[in-house]
């Protein structure tokens, strides 16, 4: 296959893989003539109209600059440095990449990509993701384009639904599959007691009292099976024990993928409805439907009453002893009979009873009130359960919990992780001292002024950072506390929380870094963007925004000065209307008129979106403006609109309506009749929204919350005369009573099915080639400029061994190389980086288990805002197995190759010997014979005719046997008369023969020319070999010989009708294993089928193979 046809007359270029790995590549020869392209460039070229084969006709280099003409010396002295190459007749059309200078060819290699960020260049140059390699950074640009605006539209979601739960009285719990709660709102601590921190892990099953219990784990798996929610009423206890009626809603967070993400647990606190109910229901049901037992006796304990519960009762346990029910009152009402109210605890049936006797006023008899207290013990111990549970809780937490009294020292408590995180016993000396001498000292002074206002307010919430006493470890501490009075010890105690906040800081600092290569992209972007802080501060402005203002708005003091820039009709509507949604945290959107840098009142839209961490903490605000001046006119010049409105409704692409305030149509464009089918007298005194799709929801409400003068869009489905459903976008604006005699609405609606159906699909393309990117078998690594590894993905986890946690923060070259020659390779191209060279090149590594790996790695440098080099990126592609998978095959066609060599030197071997044979036995017994003859001729006097013809006869067959013989030795002239003829001159050598008898049927016209020369010779020798043995072994009496050929190859079959044989006897040589060995290292196969007494019939196959 690596071949060249002699007939060519220009060399051809192999480059295997190029065409997948580089499709944007190209090659140029010595006279600057484009010889071959990628097929990804071939589209791209495809679209100018001035591109031709000559470099200069089609390309121009843009990087690096130079003065010199751009021919092929200037090339080679350009090669393996960055390139950046425009293309003639594609504006912003260009190359990044490298030069390669191939010797043997003298041929110039680009290898690189488009350069391309955004998903329309793509679609102007009738490109996919498919014309990229898999590794090429376009996925990575349109990929993170998505990801922010979905997390932008996440964490607006999120913050209302934050909103919603923090305001409520009403407690949301997120529950696991289990009943462990996972998440619960601020609300916890006023219904229940407990702080929402300290409700995380708890079971929730465990608040239930034991005779109002529910299986929360069956309901919850009832709602996962049937995808609903459930609601329920019933009593929990609080953390001090106390009874609450609540209401339940069980409900199930269904994702996009219509799967059951978690379950949301609503409960409402309708204690007082449910007493109320109780206590209606307990005197509308006492005394007989009451369901506690109930007796009335006389002054001795006779029961004069008792209601249906007491029936059960006739004997009782009551301090060790068994009693008769009529007795055990007697001997009750005799201890103590001067007491007029009692309380008595036994047991009936199993049950825990609590019995209250109360004498009557009015007369001696006692009413004698029962309650069964047996869930109230079991509750009482499942409380104490899990108060001990709770202890494990906060053991298995992460967090440091402690509380320390004033007095009683002995009392306090720290959880076991304390010397984890400080170092030292928190019971042994003074604990507030030993902890303030392992805070940093630039953190001391923030932790003593926040320690005084504690002890002044009971409350501190701080962050500071902490190095542990023995192992020396920094750590970022969150530290929550509140000062109580604890009644019981009548003691002051100190409770509070240490919490580990290093992965926190550590992500904001992820987030500034975030924000840098922000700034990269916005300063040349032409809207105007910036940033503020939480203190409503602007921190950041981009170019854009610096020119229209004339001035960077991070160097005003405070959003009053920036007022005086707004147009004093507007100053007052915009300054409360951005404080409005600033309080709320809320993304805020408005038009009004600032003042630019030359004076010049502009008409700006501004958005303004708030930022959050992953804690839901504020960070302040992104905004961007633009300027609409343009627009703005184009649409509110009222003169304008009322001079030409006649032309342009009955011209326009677009619907026009104008309808009241009631959305009834008082006119409507002819054009509704070429896009909705309708006429205008079908039309007017209708309501615009009966023309709305079934789907559609829209009413006059979606279009009134619109100021006078200005202009927003709605999308939404209408419907046509024949029932067919359209997207339609309607850009809507208010028109005042001045203008029109009435308030009224004038929209314009144009067709958007076609841009929506394909704006849908594209969303699908995106989805499915962001999914198949997240699977590629590629690893990506950034490290910075010590080789010290930032960033890697899951794919590199896998093919290194290592998890993210082992590889951020180490040395790249320290952990996967230890051979010199690999270190110097990889140090090499990292110093390429400094320079700002990408790189492609292959390096063997060290797994994590000490296994090698071979990788094939794409690097890049990265930059910080400066345009400094700050690092570099990589991508890892595993070739272990390909490579491996190389080596196997070369070595196994080394073996092939030796064996058939071995097989050849054997059959040449035995081929001479049998050569030697015949000319001993043959030719040289003919010689001698005619020696010996013409000795006696020369005796005679004289020499008849007869005499000459029989030396005539033995010189012809001396001559014929010569001639077998040098067939033999070399083939015949293959390329003078061609194979096929050569085949029938072969076959026509044995027709002296008598016995057996050749016949040759063989395919008609000229030789194949995909044929290979030697394999012409192969067929050759193994017709030859199969002949001769039938002619010296078979005994045969006729040989049937069938060649054909077709598009896939070559066939023969041959068949003899001699003895035949076994095919284990056959010995090793010139014979059937030499025919096998030559077939099947040219890619054929053969197929033998003989036994003894039935001849042989050799069927072959041979394949054609192209001429390179």
């Amino acid at each position: 296959m690596g071949e060249v046809n002699p007939n060519d007359t220009k060399p051809t270029v192999q480059l295997p893989e190029i065409d997948r790995l580089f499709p944007f590549y190209f090659i140029v020869d010595e006279g600057m003539s484009i010889i071959k392209k990628g097929p990804s460039l071939e589209k791209i070229l495809s679209f100018s109209n001035e591109s031709t084969n000559l470099f200069h006709s089609s390309f121009f280099i843009i990087k690096p600059k130079s003065n010199t003409n751009t021919n092929f010396e200037y090339l080679k002295s350009i090669v393996s440095g960055f390139v950046l190459i425009g293309i003639h007749g594609l504006n912003n059309t260009i190359l990044k990449g490298q030069l390669e200078h191939r010797v043997q060819e003298n041929h110039i290699v680009f290898f690189g990509s488009l350069w391309a960020e955004e998903h329309e260049k793509l679609l102007e140059l009738g490109l996919t993701y498919s014309d990229f390699p898999a590794y090429d950074a376009v996925f990575d640009i349109q990929q993170m384009k998505s990801v922010l605006k979905n997390e932008q539209e996440d964490l607006e979601k999120l913050k209302q639904e934050l909103t919603i739960i923090n305001q409520s009285s009403d407690l949301f719990l997120n529950l696991h599959s289990s009943g462990l709660i996972r998440k619960s709102s601020p609300s916890s601590k006023e219904m229940l007691g407990y702080e929402s921190s300290e409700m995380i892990g708890l079971q929730f099953q465990d608040f239930f009292l034991g005779s109002e219990e529910i299986d929360i784990k069956k309901e919850i798996a009832e709602i996962i099976s049937r995808g609903k929610s459930k609601n329920f009423t019933t009593y929990i206890l609080s953390k001090q024990h106390q009874k609450i009626g609540i209401s339940i809603s069980l409900s199930p967070v269904i994702n996009n993928t219509k799967n059951i993400t978690q379950i949301i647990c609503v409960i409402r606190n309708i204690t007082e409805r449910l007493k109320n109910l109780e206590e209606i229901k307990n005197l509308a049901s006492f005394p007989n439907e009451n369901p506690n037992p109930i007796f009335r006796l006389d002054n001795h304990g006779k029961i004069l009453f008792h209601n249906n519960n007491a029936i059960p009762i006739s004997k009782v346990i009551y301090g060790g002893s068994i009693f008769n029910i009529n007795t055990f009152w007697t001997h009750i009402l005799l201890i103590n009979p001067e007491e007029k109210r009692k309380t008595v605890d036994l047991i009936a049936n199993d049950r825990n009873y609590s019995f209250n006797i109360i004498k009557r006023e009015e007369s001696d008899e006692y009413n004698v009130y029962g309650s069964d207290i047996t869930d109230r013990i079991e509750t009482e111990q499942r409380a104490q359960d899990n108060f001990n549970k709770l202890n494990n809780f906060l053991e298995s937490t992460n967090d440091v919990y402690y509380l320390v009294y004033q007095k009683n020292k002995s009392k306090n408590f720290f959880t076991s992780r304390w010397p984890l995180f400080l170092g030292f016993n928190p019971k042994a000396g003074d604990i507030w001292e030993e902890k303030r001498d392992c805070i940093l000292d630039e953190y001391k002074k923030v932790y003593d002024d926040a320690m005084h206002e504690f002890h002044l307010n009971g409350s501190m919430t701080i962050r500071y950072k902490v190095k542990n006493k023995v192992s020396g470890q920094i750590r970022w501490i969150l530290e929550e506390g509140k000062i109580k009075f604890d009644s019981t010890l009548n003691d002051e105690v100190i409770s509070g929380r240490l919490t580990d906040i290093t992965a926190s800081e550590t992500y904001k600092n992820q987030v500034r870094e975030s924000e840098e290569r922000f700034q990269l992209i916005t300063e040349s972007m032409p809207v105007m963007i910036w940033v503020s802080g939480q203190d409503n501060k602007v921190t950041y402005t981009n170019q854009a925004s610096r020119d229209f203002f004339g001035f960077d708005l991070k160097e005003i003091p405070d959003q009053s000065v920036f007022a005086e820039v707004v147009h004093p009709d507007h100053r007052k509507t915009a300054v409360d209307e951005w404080m409005m949604h600033l309080l709320a945290r809320q993304k805020c959107e408005m038009q009004y008129l600032v003042k630019n840098n030359h004076g010049e009142y502009r008409w700006i839209y501004e958005i303004a979106v708030p930022r959050f961490t992953h804690e839901h903490e504020f960070l302040g605000y992104i905004g961007t403006a633009f300027d609409i001046t343009s627009e703005r006119k184009m649409f509110y010049t009222l003169e304008e609109e009322k001079r030409k409105y006649e032309m342009i409704s009955n011209k326009s692409a677009d619907i026009i309506f104008l309808i009241n305030k009631d959305g009834m149509i008082e006119y409507v464009s002819p054009s509704i009749k070429r896009i909705l089918g309708y006429t205008e007298k079908e039309t007017v005194g209708k309501s615009f929204f009966s023309l709305q799709a079934d789907d559609s929801n829209i009413s006059i409400r979606d279009f009134s919350e619109n100021h006078l003068g200005t202009q927003r869009a709605l999308s939404f489905q209408m419907q046509d005369n024949q029932k067919e459903v359209k997207w339609v976008e309607a850009v809507y604006s208010n028109i005042s009573e001045d203008e029109l005699g009435g308030d009224k609405l004038l929209i314009h609606v144009r067709d958007i099915n076609e841009q929506y159906m394909a704006h849908t699909m594209v969303i699908e393309n995106e989805a499915k080639y962001r999914n198949l990117f997240s699977n590629m078998n590629l690893g990506i690594m950034e490290v910075d400029n010590d080789e010290r590894i930032l960033y890697v993905n899951p794919s590199f986890e896998r093919i290194s061994g290592y998890s993210q946690d082992e590889l951020l923060g180490n040395k790249a070259d320290t952990i996967f190389l230890n051979e010199l020659s690999e270190k110097e390779i990889y140090l090499q191209e990292q110093r390429n980086r400094q320079y700002g060279k990408e790189g492609l090149y292959e390096i063997q590594i060290k797994k994590k288990h000490g296994e090698l790996a071979t990788w094939i790695i794409s690097g890049a440098p990265t930059f910080d805002l400066k345009g400094k080099v700050r690092g570099s990126i990589g991508i890892h592609w595993d070739v272990t197995e390909i490579r491996n998978l190389e080596t196997k095959i070369l070595f196994e066609s080394v073996q092939k190759e030796k064996e058939l060599m071995e097989a050849r030197l054997q059959a040449e071997e035995e081929q001479r010997d049998v050569i030697g044979r015949d000319l001993h036995d043959g030719v040289g017994q003919m010689l001698a014979y005619i020696s010996v003859y013409f000795n006696i001729l020369k005796e005679k006097e004289t020499i008849s005719v007869d005499d000459i013809e029989k030396a005539q006869t033995t010189i012809k067959k001396t001559i014929d046997e010569v001639r077998r013989l040098s067939r033999n030795l070399a083939p015949p002239a293959i390329k003078d008369l061609g194979f096929r003829e050569t085949l029938i001159e072969l076959i026509g050598s044995y027709s002296i023969i008598p016995k057996p008898s050749f016949k040759l049927k063989i395919y008609k016209g000229k030789d194949p020319e995909k044929f290979l020369y030697e394999h012409k010779i192969m067929m050759f020798r193994v017709l030859q070999e199969l002949s001769s043995n039938t002619f010296k072994y078979a005994n045969a009496n006729k040989v049937d010989i069938t060649i054909e050929q077709n598009k896939k190859g070559m066939q023969m079959l041959y068949k003899d009708d001699g003895i035949g044989f076994e095919m284990a006897t056959v010995k090793k040589g010139i014979g059937l294993k030499s025919i096998l060995s030559r077939v099947e290292f040219y890619g054929g196969d053969v197929k033998i089928k003989t036994n003894p007494g039935e001849g042989i019939e050799v069927f072959i196959n041979l394949p054609f193979e192209p001429i390179l």
